[in-house]
């Protein structure tokens, strides 16, 4: 049995590599940049106003002009004008190219207009005021975005901005899903008192959509030669696959049996920690394998400690997937275990994020997830986690803001 930073290190070292696909814009939020992104031109490409108002020539204000001849106005998206004599002013409209000639902007909160003629009535005007300098923001060739960049909302403005109508992007691993257990029958049916609907492969089907994946899901009966066949196939047509049961040491739980006969390379099997003591991580060619247990708890909280940095990993992404908060109560847990205790987190007005210990009734209780936001990870080295101390916390809900 290996600790949790072991399993950690083990699982960077094996990334997965799934290559990179051309796709459009508009279908590239969620993804990630497979290409560095360059300006193409300066931005902004000319110096643009931003205040409504009157373009001038500071020359002139510091001449001491107050008062200016309107010879047109520059509207946004128009080709711009020029200011050929002293005394002449342009109106201008916020986003609009700067005239030729004009050095200011003038808005009109400082102005009084009288048809063609315009006033300035401030005590001062300063040189280059109210102006978007060309290029102040990036220059033509300069980097934007790296590679292994999570595309969201405001990166698709950027891409959009430099003309990135299709773009490189990461391809999405195929993943499978294996539900094991002859007690599992479909959401559908009514279960006998023996029987149990299938919910695992919903949720991680869920969690999975988080981090931009699909599956496809399979339930298979706990029947060896039927596992053997599915599994055998499985694992050849999908580079990611993911079981939920039949790893433990129960009379039925032929999974890591089955596992060494197809041979699979092993990588661990038994993390000290709790809940999900039994995971079992393997690599069959180039597919890996996430045994998981089949305890609704245990199966999520490896999923979201695990798999998903994974992922986020073999993409490329090295920004940590957690934060850190207090505890609000203490927290006595003896066996010598890393302990994932299932919290309610919020951020108080203080801005301090908290983390409260909703305890549930086991890694069977899947009720008790409705009540939590994450998993405190707590560290085997010690039994007893005292109130305020600060954790690493998994999150797999929105933070709450707490008023009170």
């Amino acid at each position: 049995m290996i600790t949790v930073e072991e399993a950690e290190h083990i699982l960077n070292t094996h990334p997965g590599t799934w290559g990179t696909e051309p796709i459009p814009l508009t279908h590239a939020a969620g993804r990630v940049l497979a290409e560095p992104v360059y300006a193409d031109r300066d931005l902004p490409p000319f110096p643009r106003a931003t205040m409504d108002g009157i373009a001038i020539n500071y020359t002139d204000w510091n001449a001491g002009i107050k008062e200016y001849n309107i010879i047109g106005t520059q509207a946004a998206g128009m080709p711009p004008l020029s200011l050929s004599v002293a005394g002449d002013a342009v109106e201008i409209m916020t986003g609009a190219t700067l005239p030729h000639n004009a050095t200011t902007v003038v808005p009109y909160e400082s102005l009084t207009l009288n048809g063609n003629k315009a006033t300035v009535v401030a005590e001062t005007v300063h040189n280059a005021k109210n102006i978007h300098p060309q290029g102040i923001d990036a220059i033509a060739g300069a980097l934007l975005l790296n590679a292994n960049t999570i595309i969201d909302p405001a990166t698709i403005g950027v891409l959009a901005s430099v003309g990135k109508a299709t773009l490189l992007v990461k391809q999405i691993p195929k993943i499978a899903i294996i539900a094991t257990g002859n007690e599992l029958i479909p959401v559908d049916e009514q279960p006998n008192k023996y029987q149990i609907r299938l919910s695992n492969s919903y949720s991680l089907h869920s969690l999975l959509a988080q981090a931009g994946c699909q599956a496809d899901t399979f339930t298979l009966a706990d029947d060896e030669q039927l596992l053997t066949r599915q599994i055998d196939h499985i694992t050849t047509q999908y580079p990611v696959v993911i079981t939920t049961g039949g790893i433990s040491k129960g009379k039925y739980d032929y999974l890591p049996e089955i596992l060494q006969k197809l041979n699979t390379k092993i990588l661990f099997h038994g993390i000290a920690q709790r809940p999900g003591k039994p995971f079992l991580l393997g690599m069959r060619g180039s597919t890996m394998l996430f045994a998981l247990p089949g305890n609704p708890v245990s199966c999520f909280m490896c999923t979201l400690r695990y798999v998903m940095p994974w992922l986020y990993h073999s993409y490329g992404i090295t920004t940590q997937r957690y934060i850190y908060g207090a505890l609000t109560q203490d927290i006595e847990f003896l066996p010598q275990l890393t302990y994932f205790a299932q919290v309610a987190i919020n951020i108080d007005k203080s801005g301090t994020v908290n983390a409260t210990p909703i305890l549930g009734n086991g890694s069977g209780d899947y009720l008790n997830l409705l009540s939590v936001s994450g998993f405190a990870e707590l560290p085997a080295h010690t039994s007893l986690f005292p109130k305020g101390n600060i954790y690493k916390l998994w999150l797999f809900k929105r933070l709450i803001l707490k008023y009170e």
